[in-house]
């Protein structure tokens, strides 16, 4: 009799048991969705729009790309906190909603929205002028400006790889506020060099050699005044001017993999240059 009870006892816990488990995961379950919604509802949200100026359409195939990054250390790459993709479907402006996470946003930290547009392993448009964002914090509609990619495109997509050294790199220039410059086969390369010893800054502008000082405070450049060789050349010589003053107008600057770009006071790009050979 005794064994009977004790058999049935058991019965009656393994089924309780039963029921609690079930009851358990039915709870559980149920608020898998729940924290999917509580995770969702504390994300924040960037908007803006994506466009160029070039008369003319990309494959809708290709692809849009819009980043947040943080970038604030100088020298180093930008840390990636969230993006959004999509496809370049019918004419620019194309509209774009970011969601980030503001648990990862420090208070005090810069961050910046990036843009480009690609196609398969191809750089077409990039963004060349920071557009900084206030976080955390509401903030209202970014219009990201995107230019065509010049020079090499195999140069310009090695963009997010390990970023060179301002100092002891010998940088060929690209590009003078916006303007690419005519690529010759037989055209020496404007460039410059900045040199760690004497915080010394020299190089070639289209027709003569120049050198001078420049002061760096982290991402903070000054150049001083430049001292020239004095051929006078048939070309080139509005170019030369052009160069010089861009440099002494850059306040500061930001490398990306091969390129480096010197920003003004108002944080638009007035040189744009790509890495050569490290001296």
């Amino acid at each position: 009799m005794m064994q009977g009870k004790q058999a049935f006892g058991g019965i009656v816990r393994g089924m309780a048991m039963a029921a609690l488990a079930a009851v358990t995961a039915g709870v559980l379950s149920g608020c898998a969705p729940m924290m999917e919604r509580f995770q969702a509802s504390k994300m924040r949200q960037i908007e803006g729009s994506v466009t160029y100026r070039e008369r003319m359409m990309v494959p809708p195939e290709a692809q849009v790309t819009v980043a947040l990054e943080d970038v604030s250390l100088a020298d180093a790459p930008a840390e990636p906190v969230a993006d959004t993709q999509f496809k370049a479907e019918g004419a620019p402006p194309w509209d774009f909603t970011l969601s980030y996470d503001p648990e990862q946003v420090i208070e005090g930290r810069r961050y910046n929205l990036r843009a480009k547009v690609t196609l398969d392993d191809r750089l077409l448009f990039m963004s060349t002028q920071a557009y900084p964002v206030e976080l955390p914090g509401d903030t209202g509609p970014v219009d990201i400006m995107v230019s065509r990619a010049s020079g090499s495109v195999a140069d310009m997509a090695r963009a997010d790889s390990e970023p060179n050294s301002l100092v002891g790199t010998f940088w060929e220039l690209t590009e003078i506020r916006g303007d690419a410059l005519n690529k010759e086969s037989d055209q020496r390369k404007l460039n410059m060099v900045l040199s760690e010893e004497g915080q010394r800054i020299s190089g070639f502008s289209g027709c003569n050699q120049f050198t001078g000082t420049y002061t760096l405070n982290g991402d903070q450049l000054q150049v001083g005044p430049l001292a020239s060789t004095m051929m006078a050349c048939f070309k080139g010589m509005e170019q030369e001017d052009a160069y010089q003053k861009a440099l002494q107008a850059a306040t500061h600057y930001q490398i990306r993999g091969p390129i480096l770009q010197l920003l003004d006071s108002d944080n638009e790009v007035v040189l744009q240059f790509v890495s050569g050979d490290q001296l």
